[in-house]
């Protein structure tokens, strides 16, 4: 096992350190793909590489400021752009919000709302209760959404639905904390963002084996929007890459099947 180490520890710093950061559809997840199918080709497996379309976001600015303060905020992954200056009206609970007034306000979630984040409109395993707050807000439309992170020091967001259209943002812990001293001033709201039509690809590398059973291993290899993603998932992905590596010219019975699947982290397509 110890002869595997340093393969492993290779896919990781090229992936995670020289790649980095994977979102679905960004330069760093074509690199990502084309690496892979490169080490499976390496690996002598026969490589299928199936393309897909999705959403290629991407964020050049985020700003939030009150009264010329600035204070730290992260923005929702396919949060459409804005430049809002409006009064945030905080509510805790799906009931406060259904009985806010929020038209050209700015929508600060925050308690039972922000817990955990929102699942996508088009995801299949969902809560009714995200189900609800995502169409209150809809109906309701403010000028933008702001949910709280609750974690302390956690860049989790609390919206990252590419079908979601109100433009949106994470406050950290510390932010929100300091932003609730001082409701009673108006919030400017800077986002700058583009999105437009993107590609993204899971690749398959295949080795027959004498009988039809087949052996799938499988690991994603997209990330969050600003993380290298080492542990999630690129030592998935070079665990995949080494076994690969190590089967090569193994006379097998079942056939193997190595997926290096994308879009697991955002979108529910493609997974």
């Amino acid at each position: 096992m110890n002869n595997l180490i340093p393969s492993i520890a290779s896919h990781v710093d090229y992936l995670s350190r020289v790649i980095g950061p994977r979102p679905s559809g960004s330069p760093g997840n074509h690199a990502a793909a084309s690496y892979i199918a490169d080490q499976m080709h390496r690996s002598g497996l026969a490589v299928e590489t199936q393309s897909f379309p999705c959403p290629a976001w991407t964020c050049e600015a985020a700003e939030i400021s009150v009264n010329g303060e600035r204070l730290e905020i992260l923005a929702n992954p396919y949060s459409p752009s804005c430049e809002v200056t409006a009064p945030a009206v905080p509510v805790a609970t799906l009931a406060e919000l259904e009985t806010a007034e929020l038209t050209g306000k700015i929508a600060l979630l925050y308690g039972d709302l922000s817990r955990a984040p929102l699942a996508c409109k088009s995801w299949f395993l969902k809560e009714e209760r995200d189900v609800r707050i995502i169409q209150v807000l809809e109906e309701k439309a403010p000028a933008a959404v702001l949910a709280v992170q609750v974690q302390p020091g956690s860049t989790n967001r609390i919206i990252e639905d590419w079908e979601f259209l109100i433009p949106s943002a994470t406050l950290t812990n510390d932010s929100a904390l300091w932003l609730f001293n001082r409701l009673e001033v108006p919030v400017h709201l800077r986002l700058k963002t583009q999105q437009q039509p993107g590609s993204t690809a899971n690749v398959v590398g295949r080795r027959p084996g004498r009988r039809a059973e087949t052996i799938v291993f499988c690991a994603h290899y997209d990330t969050k929007i600003d993380t290298p993603g080492a542990g999630d998932n690129a030592a998935g992905v070079a665990a995949l890459l080494t076994l690969a590596e190590t089967t090569s010219g193994m006379a097998l019975d079942a056939t193997l099947e190595f997926v290096a699947f994308t879009n697991e982290e955002y979108l529910p397509i493609g997974d």
